[in-house]
């Protein structure tokens, strides 16, 4: 089993760089995780909302595969507290029956309907809208929260 996370746009600043690598890092002792970065469907000044959702979808439905537990962050998903995030992580290992966990980031204006229908799961970081770039960091640092409620370690307070 492994971690996907399938961000559209990159990251560019330092701090966020830095932190994505160090939670990565920390998650490697339990999973192996992977992050991927697409380049956005075009210039959200120069390009109409449709055309570059239809560009960004194209692109990440290739990456949505039926042996991965496709989990979609959006502002409408189930929220979960960091305690039923680590059950629903762990069930979804123990389970055994997919071969990674994908999690989709959209990009600014989100995702198309196309995608939000081809996922298994929408999920919340919150009822506050984050930048794609915070949204990583933050599923990182839950993720890796969750590994350590699972194994029972000190983190969680």
């Amino acid at each position: 089993m492994k971690i996907i996370i399938l961000c559209v746009g990159g990251i560019k600043t330092n701090f966020l760089k830095m932190g994505i690598k160090q939670y990565e890092k920390w998650l490697s002792r339990y999973i192996k995780v992977e992050t991927l970065y697409l380049k956005s469907g075009g210039d959200i000044n120069r390009v109409p909302k449709e055309k570059v959702l239809h560009n960004e979808a194209t692109k990440l439905i290739k990456y949505i595969k039926d042996d991965y537990y496709n989990i979609l962050l959006d502002k409408g998903g189930e929220e979960f507290s960091s305690e039923d995030f680590a059950k629903f992580i762990d069930q979804t290992i123990v389970d055994g029956s997919k071969s990674a966990i994908l999690f989709v980031v959209g990009g600014v204006h989100g995702v198309s309907e196309n995608i939000k229908n081809k996922v298994d799961k929408k999920i919340s970081l919150s009822r506050m809208t984050f930048t794609h770039e915070l949204s990583v960091f933050i599923l990182l640092e839950q993720l890796y929260r969750a590994f350590k409620i699972i194994n029972n370690e000190k983190y969680h307070y």
